[in-house]
C-alpha cells in the first residue's frame, strides 16, 4: 500500500480543508495514484476560488519502472544538495535486490516536476534531454524570459512533438510551446553530453558521480546557487558565525539574488535574518543593499543577472553553446489564456499550499516509511509463513464474512459470547446480520446498522458479535482500546476490507504501549509491516520494546513459528482480495 494521512491545510482566505496526502507513494501497490499525478488531480483540494495544489514532501517508488524519487515542495529547491544525500540515506534501508532495480534516482520539487518525469518515462525520453530541450525552447523564444519566476514543464509528448507548459508564479500569462523534433534529443547522446558539459558544475550527465539527483533546468539559473548560499549564511548566523560582508563570495551572492517578488518565501525569510544582523552591526551600506534586494519595485528577471562569459553557471552560457541542430525554428510558441485556478494547471502562487518535510503529521521518518513498504514485500513473498506466525504469536487474523469465516470468528469468542449455543436457524439469522454490519468495504467506519427482529439473540445485552460491531467504531485502529474483548482476545470489523478481525488482547497492548503508531492495529498485514520497520530501525528507541522472541524470529529471516497456539482456523488470513487502502489518520 501507499502511506497516506489526513492533513489540515489553510487556503489564502484562512479557510481550513482536510486533504488526504501521501507520505510514501508506492505505485506498484496503488497504481491509481500514479494516474492521479498524470491527470493533475493528485494532492489537490477544492477551495472557494478553485482547485488548489498542495505541495508537500513524500517518497515516490515505482521499482518496476526503476524509479525512486524524493519529492519536496518547490520552495525547498535551495536544499537540493542535502535532499540528494537524504535520498541516498533513505534507500539504504532497501534490500540489495530492490535497490538494484532503482536505477533512476531523482530529487524533484513539486508535483509538476514529478509529473513531467512520468510523462518523459512513458514517452521513452531521457529526463536529462528534456531539460536541455527546455534550454533550446528558451533560446528559440526569449519572450518566455520577459516575466520572472518562469515555470516550464513537459506537459505531453504526441505525434506533434513535445509540448511544454510555460507559466509564471506572479502572472496568469502562460504559453504552450511544442518542440516538433524531440527525437533530435534522443538519437545521439554525444552532442548532448558535450553541450551539457559546458556547464561543468551543473553537467546533468555527471551529477550521479557527485551524489546529486536533481535534474532540472532551474539549477542553471544563477540565482539558484545564490539562494542556497543565502540559506547557508542564515544557518551560520544562527550558530553565531557571521559572514564576511567584504568578501568576493558574499558580494557575488548578493549580486545574483533575485529581487522583490522574484524571491522565494524561504529567500525572504533568510534575507530578513541577514538584514537584522546587518542592522544590529550598524552596517548601513549592507542594510541599504539588502533592502533594495528585498523590496525591488520591479519584478526583475533573475535569468540574466550575470552574463559574464566566464560564468559557467548561467543559462546564458548554456544557450551560447547550444548545438545548431537543436534550434532554428524547431519550437512553436502559442500563448494561452490560463485563467485563475487554471483548470487543474498551476496559476499564480496564491493557488498553491506548501507543507514542508518538518510538518509531516505522521511521526515516522521517510526511512521508516520505506521500511514499512519493504515489510509488505517480505510478507507477500512469504505469505503462509508470516500469516502462521501472526496467528500463532499474536492471534492476529481476518475472517471473511461467509459461513465458515463467521463460524471461525465467533468460535474465538468462546461460549460466553452467546453464539455457540444458538440453533441453526438463529445462527443463519445472525450471520446475515453480521454481513450487513460489515458493509460494502473500502470504508473507514460502519455504514449500516443491522435491524434485528424482536426477540433475536442479536439484541441480547451481552451478545458478542453485536458488541464487536458496535465497539469497533470509526478508524478502528485508533479505537482499538474499546474493541469487544472475550476469551483473552479482541474483536473488530475491518470496514475497509469488509472482513472480521481477531487479535490477542496482549497484542493490542504491545501496539498501544510500545509501538510508534496505532496504525499497526489496522490489519495483520499492517501490523507485520510496522513490526518489520521497527525491528530494522536500529536507532529507534522503541525498538527495545519488541519482545525478545519477536526479534529473534525476524533475525533468523522468518524462521519456524512456535506452535503454542492451536492450529490456525481454515478461513483465518491476513489478506483479502480488496486493495490496500490509502493510509489515513
Amino acid at each position: 500500500m501507499s502511506l497516506m494521512h489526513r492533513y489540515e491545510v489553510t487556503d489564502r482566505n484562512g479557510q481550513r480543508h482536510v486533504a488526504t496526502l501521501a507520505d510514501c507513494l508506492n505505485v506498484q501497490r496503488t497504481p491509481a495514484w500514479r494516474q492521479r499525478v498524470l491527470d493533475r488531480t493528485f494532492h489537490r483540494v477544492d477551495a472557494k476560488e478553485g482547485s488548489m495544489q498542495v505541495e508537500k514532501s513524500f517518497v515516490y517508488l515505482d521499482l518496476p519502472r526503476g524509479q525512486a524519487f524524493l519529492v519536496h515542495p518547490p520552495r525547498e529547491r535551495y536544499r537540493y544538495v542535502d535532499s540528494s544525500a537524504q535520498l541516498d540515506r533513505m534507500l539504504k534501508v532497501l534490500p540489495k535486490d530492490m535497490m538494484g532495480r532503482a536505477h533512476q534516482l531523482r530529487v524533484v520539487f513539486g508535483v509538476d516536476e514529478l509529473r513531467e518525469k512520468l510523462v518523459a518515462a512513458d514517452a521513452g525520453l531521457d529526463d536529462r534531454a528534456i531539460e536541455l530541450m527546455k534550454a533550446a525552447v528558451m533560446h528559440d523564444h526569449p519572450v518566455l524570459l520577459r516575466q520572472p519566476r518562469l515555470r516550464m514543464s513537459l506537459d505531453e509528448v504526441s505525434a506533434q512533438g513535445a509540448r511544454f507548459r510555460c507559466e509564471y508564479d506572479h502572472s496568469p500569462k502562460a504559453f504552450d510551446v511544442t518542440y516538433a523534433t524531440p527525437e533530435i534529443f534522443c538519437g545521439n547522446e554525444r552532442p548532448l553530453k558535450a553541450w551539457s558539459g559546458t556547464m561543468n558544475r551543473h553537467d546533468l550527465y555527471k551529477l550521479p558521480k557527485k551524489g546529486d539527483h536533481w535534474v532540472n533546468y532551474r539549477r542553471w539559473v544563477p540565482s539558484q546557487d545564490a539562494m542556497s548560499d543565502l540559506h547557508a549564511v542564515a544557518l551560520a548566523l544562527a550558530k553565531g558565525k557571521p559572514p564576511s560582508a567584504s568578501s568576493v563570495a558574499f558580494k557575488t551572492m548578493l549580486n545574483r539574488l533575485p529581487r522583490g517578488s522574484s524571491l522565494s518565501s524561504q529567500g525572504k525569510v533568510d534575507l530578513r535574518k541577514l538584514f537584522l544582523w546587518a542592522k544590529k552591526k550598524n552596517l548601513q551600506k549592507l542594510e541599504d543593499q539588502l533592502f533594495e534586494i528585498r523590496f525591488d519595485t520591479t519584478l526583475e528577471d533573475s535569468w540574466y543577472r550575470n552574463e559574464d562569459k566566464n560564468d559557467i553557471d548561467t543559462l546564458w552560457r548554456l544557450l551560447k553553446n547550444l548545438p545548431d541542430s537543436h534550434v532554428e525554428g524547431n519550437a512553436k510558441l502559442e500563448e494561452i489564456n490560463l485563467g485563475h485556478g487554471g483548470g487543474g494547471f498551476y496559476s499564480p502562487s496564491a493557488m498553491e499550499i506548501e507543507i514542508g518535510a518538518s510538518l509531516l503529521s505522521h511521526k515516522e521518518s521517510f526511512e521508516d516509511t520505506l521500511r514499512h513498504e519493504v515489510g509488505h514485500a517480505v510478507h507477500e513473498a512469504n505469505v503462509e509463513l508470516v500469516d502462521g506466525w501472526l496467528w500463532s504469536r499474536f492471534g492476529f487474523a481476518m475472517f471473511p464474512p461467509n459461513a465458515q469465516g463467521i463460524a471461525d470468528w465467533t468460535a474465538q469468542m468462546g461460549a460466553g459470547a452467546g453464539y455457540a449455543n444458538l440453533n441453526a436457524t438463529e445462527k443463519a439469522q445472525v450471520a446475515a446480520l453480521i454481513r450487513q454490519a460489515v458493509g460494502p468495504g473500502e470504508q473507514w467506519g460502519p455504514t449500516v446498522t443491522p435491524n434485528a427482529p424482536a426477540g433475536s439473540p442479536w439484541r441480547a445485552a451481552d451478545f458478542g458479535p453485536r458488541l464487536a460491531f458496535e465497539l469497533t467504531g470509526d478508524s478502528w485502529y485508533e479505537n482499538n482500546k474499546n474493541w469487544y474483548r472475550a476469551n483473552g482476545k479482541a474483536f473488530a470489523i475491518n470496514f475497509w476490507y469488509g472482513w472480521l478481525m481477531c487479535v490477542d488482547a496482549s497484542t493490542l497492548d504491545l501496539i498501544d504501549d510500545k509501538m510508534p503508531d496505532t496504525y499497526a492495529a489496522m490489519s495483520p498485514a499492517e501490523f507485520f509491516a510496522e513490526i518489520y520497520a521497527l525491528y530494522y530501525d536500529i536507532g529507534d528507541p522503541q525498538r527495545k520494546n519488541l519482545p525478545a522472541d519477536v526479534m529473534s524470529w525476524i533475525k533468523v529471516k522468518l524462521g519456524a513459528a512456535s506452535v503454542s497456539r492451536p492450529a490456525k482456523p481454515k478461513s483465518a488470513s491476513s489478506r483479502t482480495s480488496v486493495r490496500r487502502p490509502s493510509r489515513t489518520t
